[in-house]
């Protein structure tokens, strides 16, 4: 931005920085960010389906984590083989464990048949330690930088495993209920609270 001085004589170029996104302001303006990209993905879904296809299929190639609860919940909502056959692709997509589980946890919810009820069971079965689980229902994605798209940082982790827990307890088979009620007796109290919770929830 140029400014002058009151005779006109000297100018000076001032460098007017954007808040990055480190700082508080950046911080609300990342959120706001990521709630208008959510709400248009959301908005997307009224297109014909083969272009929310495409849309899905592209972001979900790209592994922006951010937005990969929102787009299975809009493929559940969708329900056709087309959106089944991305779900299936994504099942078995390497080194993308975030896209791949929530795709079987989409699978699975959908009652879909494979091996996906085995899938999320495994994954559910292989946290040595379920009290690392931060406890967080709505746990927002949009406020750090993307890791590593091999690997799970806590906060994915515990917002995977937490809508894992809540699906197998609205399956409200002995099998599932089962698995949650012995899962709360190996959690600390707090964990046990929250998982109770999920169980009321699903039961409710």
């Amino acid at each position: 931005m140029m400014q002058s001085s009151l005779g006109g004589t000297k100018k000076t170029r001032k460098i007017v920085s954007m808040p990055s996104g480190d700082t508080s302001e950046g911080k609300r303006i990342q959120s706001i960010s990521y709630m208008i990209k959510n709400q248009l993905i959301k908005e997307a879904m009224y297109l014909p389906e083969p272009c929310f296809l495409q849309i899905a299929d592209k972001l979900l190639s790209s592994r922006q984590k951010a937005f990969v609860p929102s787009l299975m919940q809009l493929l559940k909502h969708l329900q056709t083989k087309d959106a089944i056959d991305l779900l299936k692709k994504y099942a078995e997509a390497l080194g993308a464990p975030f896209v791949r589980n929530y795709a079987n946890l989409t699978l699975f919810s959908l009652r879909e048949k494979g091996p996906y009820e085995k899938r999320v069971y495994q994954l559910l079965s292989s946290i040595e330690n379920i009290d690392a689980i931060q406890l967080k229902e709505h746990i927002s994605l949009s406020d750090r930088k993307e890791l590593d798209h091999y690997s799970l940082s806590p906060e994915e982790t515990s917002q995977l495993l937490l809508d894992a827990f809540s699906e197998v307890a609205l399956r409200q088979t002995p099998k599932s209920i089962d698995f949650v009620l012995q899962t709360m007796e190996k959690s600390s109290e707090k964990m046990r609270v929250a998982l109770a919770g999920l169980l009321i929830r699903a039961t409710e």
